[in-house]
């Protein structure tokens, strides 16, 4: 598989995909992955709004976008549903660094109406 722009199909690892895959699996070895999973997704969200690569270069977000689409699009299931966890850990962290966003800016216009009246009063 090349997830660079160019794509070859999903679908035919289906024979080599089992049933039980790690999201799902109810096995010692895969025990916490979801979780682990969706804390990556969201963390790499946050960490590249810090970094303001998720403003400030587009090919990053598409890129993500086009690889999850693909995965998305997919007849095997496992794959199916793996883009909807990886979807739905995106949208979390992507609601959390609005909501930091949004705290930043009630701080910054509070401390700007204050400056205001600073200089009004002198």
């Amino acid at each position: 598989m090349y997830f660079g722009g160019g794509y070859r199909d999903f679908d035919k690892y289906e024979k080599e995909i089992k049933r039980d895959y790690p999201i799902i699996s109810k096995t010692s070895r895969y025990k916490g992955f979801k979780k682990e999973i969706n804390e990556f997704w969201e963390c790499l969200v946050k960490e590249m709004a810090q970094r303001e690569h998720l403003f400030n270069r587009p090919e990053f977000i598409g890129q993500l976008q086009i690889w999850v689409v693909a995965m998305s699009s997919s007849t095997l299931r496992s794959f199916r549903h793996t883009s909807t966890v990886i979807s739905l850990a995106m949208v979390t962290g992507f609601c959390e660094v609005i909501n930091c966003l949004e705290r930043e800016e009630v701080a910054a216009n509070k401390q700007y109406e204050g400056e205001k009246k600073r200089k009004k009063v002198q």
